[in-house]
């Protein structure tokens, strides 16, 4: 059953993708609107992006191209928006990424860990990645995880990608594939989703779906603020998660420091998630 609904999800995916050929003397990204927004009010729009070059947008129909062209590295979109990273799903953009962070529960702490992880985009396209983890209480945690990103089609606003995790457990060996989506919907909102499922050798298969959205905003002088708030289903479970991303450009802009909390609605327990994202 759970097949059946990945394949149909990815068929869909792949479906709604067609007709997003852009003309190829529009294919590069314009520069950032600065026109004046309907939010200037409320959030003004001095949020400092990073410098990058906007690179060449991959349609569906350029499939087949620039799998083993040079990384890129893209933050942000052509509108300016900023592409977040979430607490719950997984990012449909590529990144070069060293990333810390802990998982504090409130019902004692036997579920407390730690994890490091690398993200190296090695092509326009490809990823690796691996997950350390570190537990800070005496409950059980997996060894680690290994696993690749493939960026499907780019065109500016809409990303789409695949992943693939492996996870390696005390006797058991766990795979992950989803597929991840991010879309740019305009005035520094952005909307995200992970759909897939967890294949366990000792247990029933169990499906996974995220859904969020974030927005991109400055507060004052302190510069650009990220939030995110997401919703889905984990584990078996529903879980809900808010959190704040705040690059510290005081000492780099390629440093975020991430905190968010994390509502498990069968379980009701709460986590709290603290965190530093370094892209490099």
């Amino acid at each position: 059953m759970f097949i059946r609904v990945f394949l149909i999800a990815a068929l869909a995916m792949v479906v709604g993708g067609f007709g997003l050929c852009p003309d190829p003397l529009t294919a590069a990204y314009a520069a950032p609107s600065s026109a004046p927004s309907l939010w200037d009010v409320a959030a003004p729009t001095s949020i400092q992006l990073s410098d990058e070059a906007y690179t060449k947008q991959l349609a569906l129909c350029d499939f087949g191209c620039d799998w083993f062209a040079p990384y890129q590295p893209v933050y942000h979109t052509q509108g300016g928006t900023e592409m977040v990273r979430g607490f719950l799903g997984t990012p449909a953009f590529l990144s070069r990424s060293l990333i810390l962070e802990a998982d504090i529960g409130t019902e004692g702490g036997s579920n407390d860990w730690m994890s490091l992880t690398g993200e190296f985009a090695f092509t326009r396209r490809l990823q690796l990645n691996a997950t350390l983890p570190m537990n800070l209480g005496d409950g059980e945690i997996p060894f680690g995880s290994v696993g690749g990103r493939a960026l499907l089609f780019d065109t500016g606003d809409l990303l789409v990608s695949t992943d693939l995790d492996i996870t390696f457990n005390s006797s058991t060996v766990d795979v992950t594939p989803t597929i991840n989506a991010w879309y740019d919907i305009g005035e520094y909102f952005a909307v995200q989703t992970t759909i897939g499922g967890r294949f366990l050798e000792d247990y029933e298969d169990q499906f996974l779906w995220v859904g969020g959205v974030s927005r991109s905003f400055a507060l004052g002088t302190t510069g650009r603020w990220d939030a995110i708030l997401e919703g889905g289903y984990m584990d078996n479970n529903w879980v809900t998660s808010l959190g704040v991303v705040k690059p510290l450009e005081f000492l780099t802009p390629d440093l975020d420091v991430r905190t968010g909390v994390i509502w498990d609605w069968d379980d009701e327990t709460l986590t709290v998630n603290i965190g530093l994202n370094y892209r490099f």
